[in-house]
């Protein structure tokens, strides 16, 4: 299922890191600026940037700027129904390891 939504960040807010599990999302940058972080690397962007954001990636975003930033959200839910929980908690390991 597809989701989609406009989030605001006023000046000197900062979106805390946090991880979706089986939930990818797309974030389009439609006004202002700020710091990304997505897993371990961190990125300027601006008004028009484009930032993909895997399932189970921590990420997170600071309004470093002096105007609000909207962010126009896409949310996906991967369904995965042939795994199992405990598969799935496997798979997010042995990726960690990498």
């Amino acid at each position: 299922m597809w989701k989609c939504w406009l989030t605001t960040v006023p000046p000197g807010v900062e979106l805390k890191p946090h991880v979706h599990e089986n939930h990818e999302q797309i974030y389009y940058i439609v006004k202002g600026s700020g710091t990304i972080s997505v897993g371990e690397e961190k990125a300027k962007v601006k008004e028009g940037d484009c930032i993909y954001l895997p399932t189970d990636t921590p990420h997170g975003f600071t309004n470093d700027g002096k105007e609000e930033v909207e962010i126009f959200c896409v949310g996906a839910n991967i369904f995965r129904p042939y795994m199992s929980k405990s598969v799935r908690e496997k798979l997010k390991k042995a990726e960690q390891t990498k």
